[in-house]
């Protein structure tokens, strides 16, 4: 078994003896009610979730228009609540594509202004991984998220057709460890690993962080 494809022990085993040392990133920052982005108040705790989970995003200076909320908001209208929702294990190859070209417009959107010497020099993107977690928290049953080392190391860019790809990964690592769970008459996939309650798709995105980002060991 590689990286992207562990069996259930090898979860069990990273998951349980190299956890990271803040899991604050696994809970989502909507309520019960779910997202929804068009709200000015939603798009601000999601800017303050993803800076708790290391996007160092900025916040605009008073007078500066507010790019990411703006950009949250445009993207949320056109794109972002059409976004499927079914378990990653049950995406077909149209929703991946629907998730990929979602990805790929959120990630260009700017985020922040530059400055250069006082003087106004463009503006950030969202990029790659702020996006990836946007996603991941729209969509927590659907999309892993990720960053630039697994993606580089997975599948070797950040590009659309490489989001495209880690959730075509993702889905087939889902199956594959579901028919491993009924083969060995396990009934809670999240429970045995030792995260009881989290989807399939952050159990993912945390073992690709622990064994690409951190390094932990895998056993063999």
């Amino acid at each position: 078994m590689s990286r992207t494809d562990p069996t259930l022990s090898q979860l069990a085993a990273v998951l349980r003896g190299c956890s990271p040392e803040d899991t604050a990133g696994a809970a989502v920052p909507f309520g019960a009610a779910g997202a929804d982005l068009a709200a000015a108040g939603q798009r601000d705790e999601l800017r303050r979730w993803l800076n708790r989970w290391g996007c160092r995003l900025r916040y605009p200076q008073p007078g500066e228009p507010d790019l990411f909320s703006n950009s949250l908001a445009g993207w949320w209208g056109t794109i972002g609540f059409r976004l499927p929702a079914d378990p990653v294990a049950e995406l077909g190859d149209a929703e991946v594509g629907t998730l990929a070209d979602g990805y790929a417009d959120l990630a260009a959107r700017p985020a922040a202004l530059l400055a250069r010497g006082g003087a106004p020099a463009g503006h950030r993107a969202i990029a790659p991984t702020a996006a990836s977690k946007i996603m991941f928290a729209l969509r927590p049953e659907t999309v892993p998220a990720w960053d630039a080392a697994i993606a580089r190391a997975t599948v070797g860019g950040t590009s659309r057709d490489h989001f495209a790809s880690h959730l075509e990964a993702a889905r087939a690592w889902a199956r594959a460890a579901q028919d491993e769970a009924r083969r060995r008459g396990i009934a809670d996939i999240a429970a045995h690993v030792g995260r009881p309650g989290a989807s399939l798709a952050r159990i993912r995105d945390e073992w690709l962080y622990l064994t690409i980002t951190r390094g932990c060991p895998i056993p063999g």
